[in-house]
This record gives structure tokens, C-alpha cells and sequence, in this order.
């Protein structure tokens, strides 16, 4: 009816798919993600190798899709909000500003995990 399509998909992984995440809920979900990352290493090397495979794949999808956008609609607009400009950094859109918050998204730890898998 009202609702966008996919809402029912987007929901069951973070609740209410149509509102934004906060940068506190970001934050929370990105060190979920490096714990998550952090656990490959107990995998099997096949299985890590899989996981880190699949990862980066979906990590380059998402990059291309961001790309699109930054050429679509201007990188300028982009950059205010403080988690897409770290995935405009971490998808090398934009070069990284001594002013960026490194914590906010580990770039290097998760670039190196894909240069080199578990």
C-alpha cells in the first residue's frame, strides 16, 4: 500500500527500515561489524577465505552503487553526513581529510582485511 517495497526486508535486519540511523546507532553498528570481522580469524582458512570473499564482494557492490550516487547527484552534498563521507573514504570516492574521525569507521582495519584474507 503505503509502504516501500522492500520494507519488510530492510526491517527484519534493523527495524524500522524507512528512518535513518543516528550516529550513536552507526557507531553501535560498526563495532558490531569489527567484532563480526574479528571472529573470521577463528574460521577454518577455507571458510574465512569464503567469508572475506563474499564480504569484499558486497563491499565493492556497495561502493559501486556509491559511486553512481556521487556522480548522479555531486560528492558535496554527500559529504555532510559524517557516515557517508567515511564509506566515500573507505570506497576511495574522496581522499581522506585530516579532519575525519578514524573511529568512526575503522577504514584500515577493514582495507587491509580485504587485501588479505584470514
Amino acid at each position: 500500500e503505503g509502504t516501500h517495497p522492500r520494507a519488510g526486508a530492510l526491517a527484519d535486519l534493523r527495524g524500522d527500515a524507512l528512518t535513518p540511523m543516528d550516529d550513536a546507532e552507526a557507531r553501535s553498528l560498526v563495532e558490531r561489524t569489527e567484532a563480526a570481522l574479528a571472529r573470521l580469524d577463528g574460521l577454518s582458512p577455507d571458510a574465512a577465505e569464503v567469508a572475506v570473499e563474499a564480504l569484499g564482494s558486497l563491499v565493492t557492490l556497495y561502493g559501486e552503487a556509491l559511486m553512481r550516487i556521487a556522480a548522479a547527484f555531486g560528492v558535496e552534498g554527500l559529504t555532510a553526513d559524517e557516515l557517508v563521507r567515511h564509506l566515500l573514504v573507505l570506497h576511495e570516492i574522496i581522499p581522506e581529510s585530516p579532519n575525519d574521525d578514524p573511529s568512526f569507521i575503522p577504514v584500515e582495519s577493514i582495507a587491509v582485511r580485504r587485501r588479505s584474507p584470514a
